[in-house]
C-alpha cells in the first residue's frame, strides 16, 4: 500500500481541513431558504394563474326543512327536558357493577327518561332525512342558507345522550340482561353510523368516531365477560353492525368538499377584511392578490 502524501501529512499537521464547516453550511441553507422565499413571493404577487376548476368539489347540500330533520326535532325534545349528564364512571364496564354505581346509575336513568325517549323516536325515524344543518345552538336560525357555518352544532347534546345510552347498556348488563345491553351498544353503533352521513363537517366527523371508539372500547369488555350469551337473533345484528363500522365513503367525500367550500370562503373573508381585492377568490383561485392601492 503507497504511502499517505507528505503534503497532506503536512496539512493535517497545520489544522487544514478543506471540508465545509457547520456555520458555511447553514449560511448555506439560509441563502437557498431565501431563494424560495423569493421565488415564492413573485409566484404569489406577481403571476396571474387562471381560475381552479373546483366544480367538482363543491358540496351538494340536500335543502331539508327544519320540520323534515329529525336531529331537529330530537334537539328541541332533549332542550326541552331536563337533562343529567352521567358521571364518566358510570359509563364504563369497569365500575358498573358495584352497588354505588348501580344506585347512581339507576337514578340518573329516571331522570333521563324522557331524554331516552326523545333518542328512542330518533332511532326509529327516517335516517334518510337526519341533517346536521339546522340543529346549532339557536335552532330555527337560517342554518341551512348559511352553508359556511362552522360552528360544532349540537355538540353537548350528541355527546351526553351517547353517554346516557352508553350508563343504560352498562346498567343492564349489571342487572343481569346482558343482552339488553348488547343491544343498546347496537343501537348506539346505529346512532353514529347514521349521524356519518348527515352531511357533516370535519368537527362532526371527529366527534362521531371519537364516540364510537369510545363505546366500542366499553362494547369489547361487556363481550368478554362469559357470563354473556347471545340469542341466535341478537348475534347476527352484532356482526352485522360490526362489518359496517368503517366511516362512510360518501359521508367522507362530502366532508371533503364542504371543508374545502367552508375555507374557500373564509379565505376569502379574510383578504376582503384586511383591504385586498374583493373578489379574488373567484376570479384567482387559490392565491394569494396584488394589495389594492387604498391600502395604509
Amino acid at each position: 500500500m503507497s504511502e499517505e502524501p507528505a503534503i497532506l501529512k503536512s496539512a493535517e499537521a497545520d489544522g487544514f481541513d478543506d471540508r465545509p464547516s457547520s456555520a458555511q453550511k447553514v449560511r448555506f441553507g439560509c441563502a437557498i431558504l431565501l431563494l424560495l422565499l423569493l421565488w415564492l413571493t413573485v409566484t404569489l404577487y406577481l403571476v396571474d394563474v387562471p381560475a381552479p376548476h373546483d366544480q367538482d368539489l363543491s358540496p351538494q347540500w340536500s335543502e331539508i326543512s327544519e320540520d323534515k330533520n329529525p336531529l331537529v326535532k330530537f334537539v328541541l325534545e332533549y332542550r326541552a327536558v331536563r337533562v343529567r349528564r352521567p358521571a364518566p364512571y358510570l359509563t364504563k364496564s369497569s365500575h358498573s357493577g358495584s352497588a354505588a354505581a348501580h344506585a347512581a346509575a339507576t337514578y340518573n336513568l329516571e331522570i333521563n327518561q324522557h331524554a331516552l325517549s326523545a333518542f328512542d323516536k330518533l332511532l326509529a325515524s327516517s335516517h334518510s332525512s337526519w341533517r346536521w344543518r339546522g340543529i346549532g345552538p339557536d335552532v330555527g336560525s337560517n342554518y341551512l342558507e348559511d352553508k359556511t357555518h362552522s360552528l360544532l352544532p349540537a355538540q353537548n347534546e350528541v355527546i351526553t345522550m351517547a353517554e346516557i345510552v352508553q350508563m343504560r347498556g352498562m346498567h343492564l348488563a349489571a342487572s343481569g340482561e346482558p343482552e339488553k345491553a348488547v343491544r343498546q351498544f347496537l343501537d348506539l353503533l346505529l346512532y353514529f353510523q347514521r349521524l356519518d352521513a348527515a352531511e357533516g363537517q370535519l368537527p362532526q366527523q371527529m366527534l362521531v368516531m371519537d364516540l364510537r371508539r369510545r363505546a366500542l372500547l366499553q362494547l369489547d369488555a361487556l363481550l368478554r365477560n362469559s357470563t354473556v350469551h347471545l340469542s341466535p337473533e341478537t348475534f347476527p345484528l352484532l356482526v352485522n353492525r360490526l362489518q359496517t363500522l368503517e366511516p362512510s365513503r360518501s359521508g367522507l367525500q362530502f366532508m371533503l368538499h364542504a371543508e374545502y367550500e367552508l375555507w374557500s370562503h373564509r379565505m376569502g373573508q379574510w383578504f376582503t377584511i384586511h383591504g385586498f381585492q374583493a373578489a379574488f377568490w373567484i376570479d384567482h383561485g387559490p392565491c394569494i392578490p396584488k394589495p389594492s392601492s387604498n391600502l395604509t
